[in-house]
């Protein structure tokens, strides 16, 4: 018991001799601009695989909390499939907010020598800020993490900016608005086509492409609508003919939903999965046509 106490009194005496001094001062906490940054939908907000070169893209570069401390300046940079170890500086100086930057293909391949920008390719961008001191925050670094999730959890802050190499939907791509183009049949599960059949399509507007069945009575063809944004595909309901009135009635055609509803602008084909009705009943619940440009 009396080693007890003695330890106890030790102990005491111990917490007791520690001086506040003793203690590591905390450094002062930094007040640090927020950026905020959007991709201008009056430009390009993705990259074309199929031409990289002719993108023209433009980022906003401004302040989430806008009467907040100003930074001494913000330079953008950017880096490139999530390399953080390579970054590219695109604009220096900013210290207008919001600034405008404008950015092109031909400047994000030279900036990472001269490399082709393909499919895939991803390009982040983010601003180095400097503040009234002369300290710098970097976008993006290789040790530990830039911006918290505190930070991201905001509404729609943004602190950094994607454009990806994607395939774009152009519809001018699969052939001339209101001539007939070639396309051969890659897969027709309604089976009036066999794989290899060449089918004409017409694209009718930047959103819109029509194909026909061989149906002998009252034809008419099946209007397509492209999603430019998600390339999918989707067919409301119309009359499409019959191959005898007597026994069916006119069909009618919808797109069902599924992953077959889609185009595929770099390789340049065309599928959708359609339900097929007539007068008489439903004779099909999903089938996949699929066209490639010839």
């Amino acid at each position: 018991m009396k080693k007890i106490i003695l330890s106890f009194f030790i102990l005491v005496g111990m917490v007791s001799a520690c001086r506040k001094s003793d203690n590591a001062k905390l450094p002062d906490l930094q007040a640090v601009p927020q950026p905020q940054l959007t991709r201008d939908a009056s430009a390009d907000m993705s990259i074309s695989a199929q031409t990289p070169d002719a993108f023209n893209g433009k980022i906003n570069v401004g302040l989430y909390f806008p009467d907040d401390i100003k930074p001494a300046k913000m330079d953008l940079v950017v880096i490139k499939n999530d390399n953080k170890a390579n970054v590219k500086v695109v604009k220096t100086d900013i210290t207008t907010y919001p600034t405008l930057v404008a950015i092109t293909g031909a400047q994000l391949k030279a900036l990472f020598g001269n490399t082709v920008i393909v499919l895939g390719d991803k390009f982040d961008f983010g601003v180095n800020i400097t503040t009234a001191d002369g300290k710098v925050y970097p976008a993006f670094t290789t040790t530990g993490i830039s911006v918290g999730s505190g930070i991201t959890a905001l509404p729609n802050a943004r602190p950094t900016v994607r454009y990806e190499a994607m395939c774009k939907f152009t519809a001018t791509d699969y052939g001339a608005i209101g001539v007939a183009t070639n396309y051969v049949v890659v897969k027709d599960e309604w089976e009036d086509y066999a794989p290899g059949d060449v089918v004409p399509i017409k694209v009718i507007d930047a959103t819109h492409i029509s194909f026909e069945y061989p149906l002998p009575i009252q034809n008419h063809p099946v209007i397509v609508e492209i999603n430019p944004t998600t390339n999918e595909t989707k067919v409301v309901k119309q009359e499409v003919g019959t191959y005898n009135m007597a026994t069916y009635g006119i069909f009618s055609v919808e797109s069902v939903a599924s992953a077959d509803n889609y185009v595929a602008p770099c390789e340049l084909t065309l599928s959708v999965k359609l339900k097929w009705t007539a007068a008489a009943g439903t004779y099909s619940n999903g089938a996949i046509i699929k066209l490639k440009k010839q």
